[in-house]
């Protein structure tokens, strides 16, 4: 009797855990606005405008019982079922050497697609991300410029006509396969920002192990540090 009550639980435990492992992409619940004392300063001075083209607007990618988003696949309208979301930006920071601090702001969205209707090239889950570098991780740090994110690789600008104030406008658009990020003139809107460091265990967790695919979330533990490297000026 005790194997088989020791194999029942060991199948409601699993059970369990698949259950909250993919969520409907528009079911995500998302965090609200929150911030370390540490670097939330920073974090929120440099938080960017995103003006989204083409393609979907960002959407919380996990929860904080660590579900995750299931996506959505690549069919009908770039932004089909997707258009519409509050949304959610990761940030997380960390010095790269004495006169480099790096902010990462990274964003989710349920598929990428590059044009409308059948014949794309595009693929469910979508992550971009842009970094934030400032001389140090002091509040009266200078700026300075951002790189963002796109086909894998990172570009840089340093012109400052590309905030609004301190805070970096940032546009998402099709750009030859896929969609990419790069600077630009509007300014934007803005999701709830949550930092690596306040989100739950579970849902970082969740970030570092679940498969998404043909994207990279890059701001998870296995990427993040990889791609301060690849983008520092």
């Amino acid at each position: 009797m005790r194997f088989f009550s020791t194999l029942a639980s060991t199948l409601v435990v699993a059970l369990s855990a698949t259950s909250v492992t993919a969520v409907p992409h528009d079911k995500v619940k998302g965090y609200p606005e929150k911030v370390p004392e540490k670097y939330g300063n920073l974090y929120k001075k440099y938080k960017p405008f995103l003006e989204v083209v083409t393609g979907c607007v960002p959407f919380p990618a996990v929860q904080d019982d660590g579900g995750v988003s299931g996506g959505l696949k690549n069919t009908g309208a770039m932004n089909g079922h997707c258009s519409k979301s509050d949304g959610q930006v990761y940030v997380r920071g960390k010095s790269v050497s004495n006169d480099l601090f790096g902010i990462m702001y990274a964003w989710y969205m349920p598929k990428d697609q590059n044009v409308d209707g059948p014949g794309n090239l595009g693929h469910r889950h979508e992550w971009e991300n842009i970094i934030v570098w400032l001389s140090s991780d002091k509040d009266n740090a200078e700026y300075k410029g951002v790189s963002y994110s796109g086909h894998g690789g990172y570009s840089f600008e340093k012109d400052k006509k590309y905030l609004d104030g301190s805070r970096p406008k940032i546009m998402y658009l099709t750009k030859g396969k896929n969609h990419e990020l790069e600077v630009g003139t509007k300014k934007g809107g803005e999701q709830p920002m949550i930092a690596w460091e306040s989100m739950s265990d579970a849902a970082r967790s969740s970030l570092n192990t679940y498969d998404f695919g043909k994207a990279n979330c890059g701001i998870n533990d296995k990427n993040f540090q990889g791609n301060l490297d690849k983008a520092k000026p």
